[in-house]
C-alpha cells in the first residue's frame, strides 16, 4: 500500500498546526505584556476562611470529604464559592467528583469548576480541590442537595476489575441563604463615568500587533504557495477518504499490542483520538476541539447517529475519561471490547455515509 499521499497530508497538517500554535503563543504574549494581569478571584487559599465546613468519611477509610461554602448567606448580587475537596493517601484511587445541576439549583455555575492536586503540609495525603463559583438567581431559603464521591483502594485491587470493590462517600444537605436586594424608589443615579479600563501600555501592544500581521502574511503566502506547489493538495479529501484512513489507524493501533503490555492508558487515549478524527472529517462535527461534556452533548442532538450509536460514543467516552483521568484500569476484555465496539461503529457509520 502507498502511504506517500497520507504522509503528505499529515506533514502538512503538522506543519499548519505548528503555524497556529506560534500565533497562539504571540497572542497570549501580547495580552501578558498589554496589560496588568488582575489577580484571579477563584484561585483558593488554604487559609482562606469559610463560613460552612462539612466533613465526611466512611468507616476509618483514608479518604476525607470536605464540602466547604464561602457564606451561609449572600446577597442576591453576590457570588458564593463552595469548594469540594479530598483528603486520601496515595493507596487510594479517587474518581472525580461530578456535580450535576440537580446538586445546585437554583443556582448558576458561572465557569467550569478548576481542579488542583497537591501535598499536605507534612506530605502524608494528597489533597485535591475542586473551586465552584455560582451566582444566585433568586431569593431565598435553599440547599445544596448531597452528591457522592466513589473511590476505591489499590490493596484491594483484582485481576478481574468487576470484582474491584468501590466505595461510596455520601454527603448530607448543606442549608444557605440568598437575600433579595432592595432598591429605594427615592434614590437617584447620578455621576456614571463610564468603564474604567485597564491600564494599558500601548506601545508593546503596537509591535505585537504589526509582528503578529508579519506572521499572518507570511502564513498565508506558505500556505498558497504549497498549495500551488503540490497539486494533489488542491483535491479535498472525501468521507470515503477518511472512512478508509482511520480504518488504517485503527489497524496501526491494534497492532501495536497495547492491551498485552497492559499500556490500558495509552490506548484508551489513542482510541480516542482516532474516534475524534473520523467524526470531525466524516460529519463535519467539531470532535477534536471540544471537551468529553461538550462532545457528548452535541452527539445525543446529531442526526448523524441513532440511538444505539449514541449510546456506544458516550459510553466509551466516559470510560475512557475514567482511564486517562481517574487511573482506572479497565483490564484486557474491556479494552478489548472498546477497540471493537469504535471499529464496528466506525464501519457502521462510515458506509452508511459513504460518498
Amino acid at each position: 500500500m502507498n502511504t506517500e499521499p497520507v504522509n503528505v497530508y499529515k506533514y502538512r497538517n503538522l506543519s499548519m498546526k505548528r503555524c497556529r500554535d506560534f500565533i497562539i503563543y504571540i497572542l497570549i504574549l501580547l495580552s501578558l505584556f498589554s496589560c496588568q494581569t488582575p489577580k484571579n478571584s477563584r484561585e483558593s487559599n488554604p487559609d482562606e476562611v469559610f463560613e460552612v465546613i462539612k466533613r465526611y468519611n466512611l468507616g476509618g477509610a483514608p479518604v476525607h470529604l470536605n464540602v466547604k461554602l464561602s457564606k451561609k448567606s449572600i446577597d442576591l448580587t453576590e457570588f458564593l464559592k463552595v469548594v469540594v475537596e479530598i483528603e486520601f493517601t496515595e493507596e487510594t484511587q479517587i474518581i472525580p467528583p461530578f456535580l450535576p445541576e440537580s446538586v445546585y439549583y437554583p443556582l448558576l455555575l458561572v465557569e467550569n469548576p478548576e481542579n488542583t492536586t497537591q501535598w499536605s503540609d507534612n506530605r502524608d495525603f494528597l489533597i485535591s480541590r475542586w473551586i465552584y463559583q455560582f451566582e444566585p438567581l433568586k431569593s431565598g431559603d435553599f440547599t445544596l442537595k448531597p452528591f457522592s464521591l466513589f473511590f476505591r483502594l489499590k490493596k484491594e485491587k483484582n485481576s478481574d476489575p468487576d470484582k474491584w470493590p468501590i466505595y461510596q462517600i455520601n454527603t448530607e444537605s448543606i442549608p444557605y441563604q440568598v437575600s433579595s436586594v432592595e432598591i429605594s424608589e427615592t434614590d437617584d443615579i447620578r455621576d456614571i463615568k463610564g468603564l474604567i479600563l485597564p491600564e494599558y501600555r500601548y506601545a508593546p501592544i503596537l509591535i505585537s500587533g504589526g509582528c503578529l500581521l508579519f506572521i499572518i502574511i507570511c502564513y498565508v503566502l506558505i500556505k498558497w504557495y504549497r498549495q500551488n506547489q503540490n497539486p494533489e493538495s488542491k483535491k479535498t479529501k472525501s468521507k470515503a477518504d477518511f472512512y478508509e484512513l482511520t480504518l488504517h489507524k485503527l489497524d496501526d493501533l491494534e497492532a501495536q499490542n497495547l492491551i498485552s503490555k497492559n499500556e490500558f492508558n495509552q490506548l484508551h487515549t489513542q482510541l480516542s483520538t482516532i474516534l475524534r478524527y473520523f467524526i470531525e472529517n466524516h460529519f463535519g462535527l467539531r470532535a477534536q476541539e471540544q471537551t468529553t461534556e461538550e462532545f457528548m452533548k452535541e452527539m445525543q442532538q446529531s442526526i448523524h447517529f441513532n440511538n444505539e450509536q449514541r449510546g456506544i460514543l458516550i459510553h466509551f467516552l466516559k470510560l475512557a475519561d475514567l482511564v486517562k483521568f481517574a487511573t482506572f484500569d479497565p483490564g484486557s476484555q474491556i479494552s478489548q471490547d472498546a477497540m471493537l465496539s469504535i471499529r464496528d461503529f466506525v464501519i457502521a457509520t462510515g458506509r452508511q455515509n459513504e460518498v
